[in-house]
C-alpha cells in the first residue's frame, strides 16, 4: 500500500507542473494533443523522474537487505517502475494512442504504463477502466 501511495504522489507531483489547473485523473488526450513538443518533454521527463524516485525511496528505506532479497527488489522495483524507453520513443507512442478519437478520454497516467508495455498495468487499466 505504501508502494502505492508514494507512486501515485510521485505522480502528482510530476503533473502539478504540466496542468496546475487540472487533477491528475482529468489530464487526457484532449490535453495531450493541445500541448507543444516542449511541454509533452517535460512530463514525460518528469514522469521518468517520478519513477526513479520511487525505486530510489525504496532502496534507501530497506537497508538491511541480504543480497538475494535485495535482487529481488530490484526485479520488482524495475518491472513496475522502470522504462527502458526514451523519452522521444515514449511521445511518439502516447502520440499514437492518442491519435485515435476514441482514446483520447483515457487519463495520461493510465496511458504512459499501457503504451510502454508495462503487463502490471493493463490488467489494473482493464479492471478500473476510465469512462470519463
Amino acid at each position: 500500500m505504501k508502494k502505492i501511495a508514494a507512486f501515485i504522489f510521485c505522480i502528482l507531483v510530476a503533473l502539478s507542473f504540466c496542468s496546475a489547473q487540472k487533477s491528475i485523473d482529468t489530464v487526457n488526450g484532449f490535453d495531450w494533443m493541445g500541448w507543444s513538443v516542449q511541454q509533452k518533454l517535460y512530463f514525460v521527463e518528469g514522469f521518468y523522474i517520478a519513477n526513479c524516485t520511487v525505486i530510489a525511496f525504496f532502496y534507501e528505506t530497506n537497508p538491511n537487505l541480504n543480497e538475494e532479497q535485495a535482487q529481488e527488489l530490484e526485479q520488482n522495483l524495475e518491472n513496475q517502475f522502470g522504462y527502458t524507453d526514451t523519452i522521444g520513443e515514449l511521445i511518439s507512442k502516447i502520440d499514437g494512442f492518442y491519435s485515435s478519437y476514441e482514446n483520447k478520454k483515457y487519463s495520461l497516467y493510465r496511458v504512459i504504463p499501457f503504451v510502454a508495455g508495462k503487463s502490471w498495468w493493463d490488467t489494473k487499466s482493464s479492471e478500473n477502466n476510465d469512462e470519463s
